[in-house]
Formats: C-alpha cells, structure tokens, sequence
C-alpha cells in the first residue's frame, strides 16, 4: 500500500511492500481490529467492577491500602485480578504490532509480527475464497496460505475477487505457489 498512491474516499488495494529486494511486507487493514479490543475493554470494566464489590473500602484512607488489605486476606484473589490481562496484553499486541505478514526471501520464511509461521518450501498454494462481505453488494473474497500439511493461514480479507486475486499472485511469485480458488 504505497502511500503516494493513495485516493481518499477509494479502499486502499492490499500489495506487497518492497523493503529492499529480499524482504515483502503485507500491512493487514485496520478496519475491523479494533473490535477484539473493544470487546475485551468492556468485558474488562465488568469483569474488575464485579471484583471491587468485594473490596471493603469503608475501612481504608485510600483504594489502594482497601485492595491490598483484601489481598492479604485472600491472596488467591491476586488470579482474578491478573487473569485479565493476559488476553488484554494479547489482543493489544495483535491489533497494534503483529499487523502485518513479513516474506523474507533471504530467510525463505513467512513472519507475522515476530514469529515465523511459514517455510516458503511448507506452501502448498495460495487459496481464493469467495464469500459476501456484510458491506458490500458484490462478493468479497479471503485469501489463505495452505501449508503442505493441509493447514490453512488466514491472510486477509478483500472487498472483491479481482483485488484478492492479485495479491495472490503477487504472493505466488514470491513464495513460489500455485493459486486455487476455492
């Protein structure tokens, strides 16, 4: 997605960014990852509101003398207060950092974020799904990686065949796969 060639009020066409002549970025859209977030954020506000009501704060100065006096009555209740940010601490990092799929042809591997997910000799073919978007009139499409292990990795999303096509074979070449539709 190169900027200079951006149109505002035209969806941006996924392409792979050169970084050099060995590395490829695929940046994912933006649009819907802030939902997870969202959702969990509530489910967060819930999820401590109900811890607090058994905080008793009529006998403490402050919140926090209220919180630690309860967790040295009960120190297993210190589970229930990190449990939540564990998947906080997830869903945070997927929809800020690990935002983008990295093809190395150096490495010869496939990365997202800072894992590699992918050998370029373990894909079997780049897989076209048709499908109708919630939005948009016309089918959208998914595209996904199959490993030769028949294991599918999700790519990304396109508002049309035709754009999901093109990343496709613009991935194909890189990795060296076939395209299927599916």
């Amino acid at each position: 997605m190169n900027d200079n060639n951006y149109t505002p009020g035209l969806p941006e066409r996924l392409t792979l960014d050169w970084k050099g002549d060995d590395i490829a970025v695929l940046r994912l859209p933006k649009a819907d990852s802030w939902k997870p977030l969202l959702a969990l954020g509530i489910f967060v506000v819930f999820w401590y509101g109900a811890l607090l009501t058994i905080v008793d704060f009529s006998q403490s100065a402050s919140i926090w003398q209220a919180l630690q006096r309860t967790l040295r009555e009960e120190p297993f209740l210190i589970l229930f207060f990190l449990l939540p940010l564990f998947p906080l601490f997830m869903v945070t990092r997927d929809t800020f950092f690990d935002n983008r799929f990295v093809f190395d042809k150096q490495k010869q591997t496939i990365s997202k974020g800072r894992r590699v997910i992918l050998r370029f000799e373990e894909v079997d073919a780049l897989v076209v799904r048709v499908g109708r978007t919630k939005t948009a009139s016309r089918p959208g499409a998914g595209l996904s990686l199959e490993a030769r292990s028949k294991r599918m990795i999700f790519l990304t999303r396109c508002d049309s065949y035709e754009a999901c096509a093109a990343l496709a074979q613009e991935i194909a070449v890189v990795v060296n796969a076939q395209i299927r539709n599916a």
